[in-house]
Parts: structure tokens; C-alpha cells; sequence
């Protein structure tokens, strides 16, 4: 019989909605100053965080960004085909986003759809 191994999802999403005013300010407010200009705007923010080892036994993940990006287009796909309209972004503050409570050995990102 082989080993098993515990397979494990390297991503998260963080959402806020519109209707939590205060989580979505505070998502809102890890944006860079010209993406909260227009971004303040949309119903739902994601920031997407890929854990860079796997937590049962501390090592490095570096498939973590690839089985990230596949999630964020999976989740991207399904709601174009809901009708919903989704822009992926970078250009938010990487510190302001860990208050969070988002550890080092993982990496955010940001999409808003």
C-alpha cells in the first residue's frame, strides 16, 4: 500500500460585500489610491491568497500561484456565465491586505468582481 497524503487547496478568498459596510471598506481601503477611485463603486471585493507550503508538513508549494490563478479563472468563468462582470487587479498595498490576519508564508492578490 502507498503513503497518503493529504492533499490540500493552496487558496483562499477573503470576500466583502457591499452590505458589510465596514469589511468592505476595509477591503477597499487596500487598494492603491486610483483603483479606490473607481473600485468603490463595485458590489464585491475577493482578495485571493495563495499559501506558499502546504500546512501538513511545512513544505514549499510551488504549484501555489498556478492552483491559485486556475481558481480565481474558474470563479471568474462562473460568474460571466451568471452574468456577473469580474476584473482581476494588482494594484493594492500587500501589508494593508495582511491586517487580515493573512500569515507570511502566504502571498495576496487581488480580484474584484
Amino acid at each position: 500500500m502507498g503513503t497518503f497524503v493529504l492533499h490540500e487547496h493552496p487558496w483562499r478568498f477573503i470576500v466583502a460585500t457591499r452590505n458589510v459596510k465596514a469589511e468592505f471598506e476595509r477591503l477597499l481601503n487596500c487598494l492603491i489610491p486610483d483603483n479606490i477611485e473607481w473600485a468603490q463603486n463595485t458590489p464585491v471585493f475577493l482578495l485571493s491568497v495563495a499559501n506558499l507550503y502546504f500546512t501538513h508538513d511545512r513544505k514549499a508549494n510551488r504549484h501555489a500561484f498556478h492552483d491559485a490563478g486556475l481558481a480565481a479563472g474558474n470563479l471568474t468563468l462562473q460568474a460571466t456565465v451568471l452574468g456577473l462582470s469580474v476584473h482581476l487587479m494588482a494594484g493594492f498595498d500587500i501589508e494593508r491586505a495582511r491586517t487580515f490576519g493573512i500569515p507570511d508564508a502566504t502571498n495576496p492578490w487581488s480580484g474584484s468582481p
